[in-house]
């Protein structure tokens, strides 16, 4: 790392800076190239956020949510950021003697990992530390907050997403069975770019790329007997790659038949860290705010990786003849 005392003075204009923070967590799940084909790990849990003042511009991309909250779409969020936002930011990141700060201590090995790296002019800052290095996170809390708030900015712009909901729809021909369906759908203002999630998972990817599951309710206490419903295939010579504009949905249906009165979960997911098995034109890279230089604009479609989960909703099931 380094550091210089002229940290704390107001850089002048023509030394903008560049923020990127990694939280990551979980596995390795994929890696892809970036844009000079530099590996780029993505992580079960992902979150990266790069702000550069220079375009005025701050990128978020979030691969999956904090204890897997259930309704929440993942994806690239971006928005152009003021003057104000941008000092602000400056403030919390510079207003730390980070050379003088001691070495994160404790942690837990299951416990998010946080990479900074700021960089302006002749000023330097990298450090890692872990989510649970409390005393470290609490004498940098000026720039926790600082990316809080812009993080929190940046998320009221959504790009390019997928989220995921399930719904249940009495068949329209035998009152006996339930239509279950799983919808993925792109609440951004941008289009996405996704492998059909028909397509099987690569060789040695565990999960499927989307499931849809179902079982009797429990008394809150047990975990309930799940049943994995067959979602139809892909057709044959359909294309594997899709593109859900602005507002776009996929939806999945399979007739179920339950197999005695009473009380049923659904649930359901979308589970896809690889990215299209096909690369489409105009495709955006993992990070579309590129580290120096001229970046894409987001008008190209975006491949979300991740994963998300739906709401689950719970439904009853009357006796034949009710």
């Amino acid at each position: 790392m380094t550091n210089s005392t002229s940290e704390l003075a107001p850089p002048p204009a023509s030394e903008p800076f560049r923020l990127d923070e990694h939280v990551l967590g979980g596995s390795l799940m994929a890696t892809v190239s970036g844009p000079s084909g530099q590996p780029l790990e993505v992580h079960e849990w992902m979150t990266w956020l790069r702000v550069r003042s220079d375009e005025g511009e701050g990128v978020l991309v979030v691969t999956r949510r904090d204890g897997d909250l259930r309704g929440q779409p993942v994806g690239l969020f971006r928005r152009r950021l003021d003057a104000q936002q941008l000092a602000a930011l400056q403030r919390g990141v510079e207003s730390i003697a980070w050379a003088k700060l001691p070495p994160p201590s404790g942690g837990d090995i299951l416990a998010d990992h946080y990479a900074i790296e700021y960089h302006r002019g002749d000023l330097l800052i990298q450090r890692g530390f872990n989510a649970r290095n409390f005393e470290f996170i609490e004498a940098i809390s000026p720039y926790m907050d600082a990316v809080g708030e812009i993080m929190s900015a940046i998320a009221e712009r959504p790009i390019a997403l997928v989220q995921a909901t399930v719904t249940i729809t009495p068949d329209a021909t035998d009152p006996s069975v339930q239509q279950l369906a799983l919808t993925l759908e792109n609440p951004g203002s941008g289009a996405v770019v996704l492998t059909d999630p028909r397509v099987p998972a690569s060789p040695g990817v565990t999960s499927p790329r989307m499931y849809l599951r179902v079982a009797p309710a429990t008394n809150g206490w047990s975990e309930p007997s799940w049943t994995t419903l067959p979602l139809p295939g892909l057709a044959e010579g359909a294309p594997r790659v899709l593109v859900l504009p602005p507002g776009g949905r996929l939806d999945f249906a399979v007739p179920w038949q339950a197999p005695a009165p009473g009380t049923y979960y659904l649930q359901g997911a979308w589970i896809d860290y690889e990215g299209p098995v096909e690369s489409v034109p105009d495709q955006l890279p993992l990070i579309p705010l590129a580290r120096d230089g001229s970046s894409p604009s987001d008008a190209g479609p975006y491949p979300v990786r991740g994963a998300t989960f739906a709401m689950g909703v719970s439904f009853d099931v009357a006796p034949t003849g009710h």
